[in-house]
């Protein structure tokens, strides 16, 4: 089920991205099209006061893994970064909300930019930001096709965050903890994800 929140979530996210649809029609149509997966057919005014209820309670339920903080304190000589699939807003908070947000020197956001991963465009234009190229740099996210395949893709050292330590991809620069970070600490440019990763 949370499979398929997602994969709905990034369908309409990257149509918002293209400027096809707007945010209060991705955020309804996302409640719509999962509510009739489920089995139910709800109205359009219903579907976005759902996802009012459910977009509050998200963003007051994010909150750092505990080896994140301290993490980021052995990353202090080098340059970090945020690459996410968001909107501005939401991202902003939650990094904010997290007093995490002064340990990054650029935050690229996909609304911001107009693409977003696994779009090559996304890490490029990130490496471009922090003056790199993007062979400079490393990428680490939780999702296998979003971030690890993506900043492969743009030539980015790509690291796989994989928390539950799934056996469904295999890849040798998977790490299922930030602590395991210190063995592949060659770039100076890193690069993460707002929200699961940290």
């Amino acid at each position: 089920t949370l499979q398929k929140w997602l994969t709905i979530t990034n369908k309409y996210l990257a149509l918002y991205f293209e400027k096809e649809i707007t945010l209060e029609q991705q955020r309804t149509y996302r409640i719509l099209e999962f509510w009739k997966l489920c089995g139910k057919n709800i109205s359009e005014p219903e579907a976005y006061e759902l996802y009012q209820k459910y977009h509050e309670n998200f963003l007051n339920s994010c909150f750092v893994f505990q080896d994140t903080i301290p993490t980021l304190k052995k990353l202090k000589n080098h340059k970090l970064g945020i690459i996410s699939n968001g909107t501005c807003s939401d991202q902003i908070f939650k990094l904010e909300h997290n007093h995490i947000i002064h340990f990054f020197d650029e935050i690229i956001i996909s609304e911001e930019i107009g693409f977003s991963k696994p779009d090559n465009r996304i890490f490029h234009f990130a490496a471009n930001k922090v003056q790199s190229l993007a062979s400079d740099c490393m990428h680490i996210g939780d999702s296998y096709e979003a971030d690890y395949q993506g900043s492969l893709n743009a030539e980015m050292k790509g690291i796989w965050l994989d928390r539950k330590n799934s056996k469904e991809e295999y890849t040798s620069n998977k790490i299922t903890t930030l602590r395991e970070l210190t063995k592949l600490l060659e770039p100076k440019q890193f690069f993460t994800k707002a929200g699961k990763s940290l």
